[in-house]
């Protein structure tokens, strides 16, 4: 089993200028006690503040390389070439959004929206519009693909 990994940081309000600081504390001396002496940010005045911990949480990316699926190495059922790239699709779900995506003459973003949608990691072979016709008549192609 992994161990886990946690992150510090000191926090509290400055004896001297009396400003918020929340200072990442890096120094493995320094971590493995309760409270440290941490400068603070705004004017460098030393101060004992109380360490914080908080588990890091790993993140995985679950990514399909060379058409294989990346929990059993097995090869993509939706799966072909395009221009020699692959194109492939995990599920029909994914297949359907990938024509009406690919297909849209008009792609519209959201606002200020700060979250990633699907579109976002797509190959740039896929969203260019010299590639179009050929994505769409492959991806309906493997639509229509049977046992």
């Amino acid at each position: 089993m992994e161990k886990q990994v946690y992150q510090y940081h000191a926090k509290g309000n400055c004896t001297l200028c009396e400003r918020w600081f929340n200072v990442e504390v890096t120094d493995e001396k320094k971590v493995s006690h309760k409270s440290t002496h941490i400068h603070c940010p705004h004017c460098g005045a030393v101060n004992q503040a109380e360490l914080h911990s908080k588990p890091v949480c790993r993140r995985y990316i679950m990514d399909t390389r060379d058409g294989r699926d990346p929990v059993f190495g097995m090869e993509l059922y939706f799966l072909d070439h395009v221009r020699g790239k692959l194109v492939w699709a995990v599920n029909r779900a994914h297949l359907n959004y990938l024509i009406s995506y690919v297909s849209a003459d008009l792609r519209v973003r959201r606002g200020n929206v700060p979250l990633k949608t699907a579109s976002h990691y797509l190959p740039v072979y896929m969203k260019e519009a010299k590639n179009r016709d050929q994505m769409v008549r492959t991806l309906t192609k493997l639509q229509h693909k049977t046992g």
